[in-house]
């Protein structure tokens, strides 16, 4: 309890500074604040309120004012495994570090110690979520995709075999949900993946034909539900939104200039006050407000941030890795080479 006030205090703080500045009043968070890196690739909240953040040398800790940073210690057997961190998931006291170059480790609450998990993934950890029942589902980088048991470790891994029917698409996973009904989604180098219990099967949604799509353009990034259950789908080239009923793919228009939003989107989240963000690579970050979904596409309305030189208020880097919301309605942004940029999403009213 007291870990969470001190984090919330220090939240304040932060939240007070940044909406004292004009623009869009986002703050800054990066090594000179503590930061062991500054290209962010993962972010994620434990149950204590800490946020821990992902990076290429190193995983933090963060209170709300200083950063603890955990390194991979070559001599020692319970730091984690790598310094590049690609990924994490909180799961039950305990945190699960993906890494870049050497497989997988958790760390236990209870002791600050950090085991390696003795499976051979064979490649970099993209990504990584949890079911209600404890089993993780891992996304490797060109082996398939791992179920493990969190308790007993035992795993299964599905890869495509292009001589059998319903197996997973592509051996590349970029993105993995679990939805709220309990399904799970896999977003792999080729479309859109649906895993059916009941049979170990899977079910894939490619993109809908038309001349400017090839079959390269199916790189499926990232998987965002909303609050209303629908899909939205980020490819290396565009938006999608997708419905789960009718299986459908359509294009994202945007609504002032009447074209599509054909940026590489990395990213996706909706957060706690109904909006939906979408990083991308080189074009800054999207907050779609509301959309009208028509026959061929849908049409959205959005904020777009960018960053510019001359605002301090503004996001500080075009390249969007991770979107999360905390408990306390933050949002934290994590770029490659910003570290985090942060934005109060209920900002003090002032009289």
């Amino acid at each position: 309890m007291i870990r969470n006030v001190v984090f919330l205090a220090a939240l304040l703080l932060l939240v007070a500074k940044a909406s004292s500045q004009t623009g869009s009043s986002f703050s800054h968070i990066s090594i000179n604040e503590g930061l062991s890196q500054s290209v962010v690739l993962d972010i994620v909240q434990d149950s204590l309120g800490f946020l821990w953040v992902a990076t290429q040398d190193g995983l933090n800790r963060y209170d709300g004012t200083t950063f603890v940073t955990y390194r991979h210690q070559p001599k020692e057997s319970n730091t984690i495994p790598d310094n590049w961190v690609s990924a994490i998931l909180y799961q039950s006291n305990t945190l699960w570090v993906a890494t870049e170059n050497n497989g997988l480790g958790k760390i236990d609450f209870k002791t600050n110690k950090c085991e390696q998990i003795p499976i051979e993934f064979a490649s970099p950890i993209r990504a990584m979520q949890s079911e209600k029942n404890g089993t993780l589902w891992i996304g490797s980088g060109n082996k398939g995709l791992f179920s493990v048991n969190p308790i007993t470790l035992k795993y299964k891994i599905y890869v495509h075999d292009p001589l059998k029917k319903n197996t997973i698409s592509d051996n590349r996973i970029r993105s993995i949900l679990v939805d709220s009904e309990g399904t799970l989604w896999i977003g792999t180098g080729r479309g859109l993946n649906k895993f059916n219990k009941s049979d170990e099967s899977f079910g894939c949604y490619l993109l809908p034909p038309r001349p400017e799509v090839s079959e390269n353009d199916n790189l499926i990034n990232s998987i965002t539900e909303d609050g209303n259950h629908n899909l939205w789908i980020g490819t290396w080239k565009q938006l999608y939104l997708f419905n789960k009923t009718t299986g459908l793919l359509k294009p994202v228009l945007l609504d002032d200039k009447k074209q599509l939003l054909t940026d590489y989107i990395t990213c996706g989240f909706y957060d706690n006050t109904g909006m939906l963000w979408f990083g991308t690579m080189q074009n800054g970050l999207y907050k779609i407000t509301s959309y009208t979904e028509n026959s061929s596409n849908v049409v959205v309305t959005y904020n777009h941030y960018t960053y510019k030189p001359q605002s301090s208020s503004g996001i500080n880097c075009n390249y969007i890795r991770r979107i999360f919301a905390d408990r306390g309605k933050n949002l934290w942004i994590g770029t490659w080479g910003g570290g985090l940029n942060h934005l109060n999403l209920s900002p003090p009213k002032f009289m």
